[in-house]
C-alpha cells in the first residue's frame, strides 16, 4: 500500500497542509520545529490511532482549536483505493472510511498500516516488556482475525481476577475468570511463539545486511508463566500471594522476548546506538513479514535519520530501503550526501510542505 494524498488541519503546528508523495522515497527537509515530525505523525495516527510521542490527545491539537482532522487516500496492492479519515473532537476519536463514519477504529487501522521509526524506539529493546508484547500484538492484530477478540477477552478476564483479589472474592467465581483467562492465553500465548518464530529469519537476514559485525541473531520468548505448567495450575497455586499483593502475576500479560547475538548475548550490554539499531531491524522485519503475510506493502516512516544512524548505518539502510520496493517517508534538517537521485524531496517550512522542483539537466 501507499499515500497518495495526505491532508491534515489543526494538528500541532499547521493550519492546514496536505501533500501528495511519491510511491517511493520521500525525503522531508526542515529546520527543527517546523514540523517535519508532525507530518510522519500524521500517518501514524492513521495506523494506530495514536501519537508515538507523549503528551496524549490534546498535545496533538494546534493552540486555540478543539480538535484535529486528517484525511488520507490510501492505494493498495490490489488496486482499491480507501479514502481513509480521523477527526478527534474533544478528545474523541471518530474514525471515516470513504467518507462513512465506522463504529470501531479497528477498521481504520486495517486500512493504513505505518511503521515508524524515531527517537523513543530504542526503548522497544531497552525499555519494559509491556512495550514488546504491543509489538508482538500489533503485527497479530493485523494477521490473525480473532486477535482482538481473545486479547480483549482476556484483559477483562484479568481485570475480573485482580478486582476479586482485592476484594477477596469467593473462590468460585475466581476459579470462572482464571479458566477464561487460562483459555485466552493458551491462543495469545501460541500466536506470540509462532509470530517471534516467524520474524526470526527476516531479522536475521536484516542484521546481516544492517550490521553484520555482531554475528547471527537470535529472537527468545518467554511466555509470563511457568513452563510446562498450564496457567490455570499456576493461578490457583499463587493465588494467595496474589491477594497479598492484590494483583496477577503469572499471565500472559507478563509475556516478553528479547534479541541476542552471537557476540553479545543480553540485552544490558548493548549501547544505545546498537539498542536503535536492533529496534530499526525489527520494525524492518515486521514490515517485510507483514508485506508476505498478507501481499500487501506497509508505509515506512524514518524519523531524523541524520542523527540517529552514524554515517556506514545510514547508507546500508539506505541501500536496503532501495531494494524493497515500499514508500518511505524520512525526516533531516539536511539533505544527506546519499540521498538517492530518485527520491522526491519535501520542504517543511511556515507550516507548509512544499514538494522540490526536479534538477534540470
Amino acid at each position: 500500500m501507499h499515500l497518495t494524498q495526505l491532508r491534515f488541519q489543526n494538528l500541532r503546528c499547521f493550519k492546514l497542509a496536505s501533500f501528495a508523495p511519491s510511491v517511493g522515497l520521500n525525503f522531508l527537509q526542515g529546520p527543527n520545529g517546523a514540523g517535519k515530525t508532525t507530518v510522519l505523525e500524521a500517518m501514524y495516527l492513521l495506523s494506530h490511532g495514536r501519537s508515538f510521542r507523549s503528551g496524549g490527545q490534546r498535545a496533538l491539537i494546534r493552540s486555540g482549536q478543539s480538535g484535529y482532522r486528517l484525511r488520507a487516500q490510501v492505494s493498495q496492492a490490489s488496486g482499491q483505493i480507501f479514502d481513509v479519515g480521523l477527526l478527534c473532537a474533544e478528545s474523541r476519536q471518530k474514525a471515516f472510511i470513504n467518507e462513512l463514519p465506522i463504529s470501531q477504529l479497528s477498521k481504520l487501522l486495517h486500512r493504513c498500516v505505518v511503521v515508524c521509526f524515531e527517537p523513543g524506539s530504542h526503548v522497544l529493546i531497552s525499555g519494559p516488556g509491556d512495550i514488546r508484547r504491543h509489538f508482538l500484538d500489533w503485527g497479530l492484530f493485523h494477521v490473525e482475525p480473532t486477535f482482538l477478540d481473545v486479547s480483549r477477552q482476556y484483559r477483562r478476564s484479568l481485570a475480573h481476577r485482580n478486582a476479586l483479589l482485592r476484594s477477596h472474592g469467593e473462590d468460585r467465581e475466581m476459579r470462572v475468570w482464571e479458566a477464561v483467562m487460562s483459555e485466552n492465553a493458551d491462543h495469545l500465548d501460541t500466536w506470540r511463539e509462532n509470530y517471534l518464530h516467524e520474524l526470526e529469519p527476516y531479522t536475521q537476514k536484516i542484521a546481516f545486511e544492517l550490521i553484520p559485525e555482531l554475528g547471527v541473531c537470535m529472537l527468545k520468548y518467554r511466555r509470563g508463566w511457568k513452563t510446562g505448567t498450564p496457567l490455570f495450575d499456576c493461578l490457583r497455586d499463587q493465588r494467595s500471594q496474589d491477594q497479598r499483593l492484590g494483583y496477577t502475576r503469572p499471565g500472559a500479560h507478563r509475556a516478553d522476548w528479547r534479541m541476542c547475538f552471537a557476540t553479545i548475548k543480553e540485552r544490558n550490554e548493548f549501547s544505545r546506538g546498537q539498542e536503535k539499531l536492533i529496534s530499526l531491524i525489527m520494525l524492518l522485519a515486521q514490515a517485510a513479514l507483514h508485506t508476505d503475510l498478507l501481499a500487501e506493502p506497509v508505509i515506512l516512516c524514518v524519523d531524523d535519520l541524520n542523527s540517529e544512524l552514524d554515517p556506514v548505518h545510514r547508507h546500508r539502510l539506505i541501500q536496503y530501503l532501495r531494494g524493497i520496493h515500499v514508500q518511505v517517508f524520512w525526516t533531516g534538517t539536511e539533505r544527506p550526501v546519499d540521498l538517492p537521485d530518485e527520491a522526491c524531496v519535501f520542504h517543511v517550512e511556515h507550516q507548509e510542505i512544499i514538494p522540490e522542483q526536479p534538477r534540470l539537466g
